[in-house]
């Protein structure tokens, strides 16, 4: 290549150069703009069930917990999607977040509670429902220790064994441990879309653990 085709290779380089980061921090920006805290109250874990994945498509979500679980197969998919979406979730104090709610909460990589956590349960009127089935009837039933499995993947091993604690004993509390130590100002920041964005600012890089179970 002669010196004069290589200055203008190399002009042309400059531009797309300038370019490429003139569009993705446009984009950056329109992202910011668009983040969006979403919160799952009773209200809408029960109406909106069916659609709750769909809306977690957005990159600029944030989701608030606030209900009492019910549908634990749900809670689940629900999970699934944080997890690999890394969804930062955050828990207000007087809020809460009962029965099967806690595995949205756990699975988020970012997170944030002002309440008890407690490892996922069924709750009563779904246990319920189990018990009464007939030989056959069909159920999605998830068993506790696959979930066990699920949450911990990806945690460092102080946070699997209290996950294990708290798997082994229902009323073992995971509160504040699993909390995000770079989310400590939410106990008493105000929930706006300033907020928003500098929760999404904070997503955490995964930290890759052996996917197990301590020995009981």
């Amino acid at each position: 290549m002669s010196f004069k085709n290589e200055r203008r290779f190399r002009t042309l380089l400059a531009v797309i150069s300038s370019v490429i980061v003139c569009h993705f921090g446009a984009a950056s920006s329109a992202e910011e703009d668009h983040c969006e805290i979403i919160e799952i109250n009773d209200t809408f874990y029960n109406s909106k069930r069916p659609v709750m994945i769909e809306l977690l498509d957005d990159q600029g979500v944030v989701l608030k917990l606030n209900n009492n679980g019910g549908d634990y197969f749900r809670s689940m998919i629900l999970a699934n999607k944080v997890k690999q979406a890394e969804i930062p979730v955050i828990i207000d104090r007087g809020a809460k977040c009962n029965n099967d709610c806690s595995a949205v909460f756990l699975a988020s990589p970012l997170r944030y509670s002002n309440v008890d956590i407690f490892f996922p349960q069924y709750s009563e009127s779904e246990k319920a429902v189990i018990a009464s089935l007939k030989p056959n009837q069909f159920y999605p039933v998830i068993k506790q220790r696959s979930v066990l499995l699920f949450l911990n993947r990806g945690l460092i091993e102080p946070l699997q064994n209290k996950i294990f604690n708290s798997y082994r004993n229902p009323g073992y509390s995971l509160y504040p441990a699993m909390n995000a130590p770079e989310l400590k100002w939410l106990s008493t920041s105000a929930r706006d879309k300033k907020t928003c964005n500098e929760i999404l600012s904070m997503k955490l890089a995964p930290t890759v653990a052996p996917n197990k179970v301590p020995d009981q």
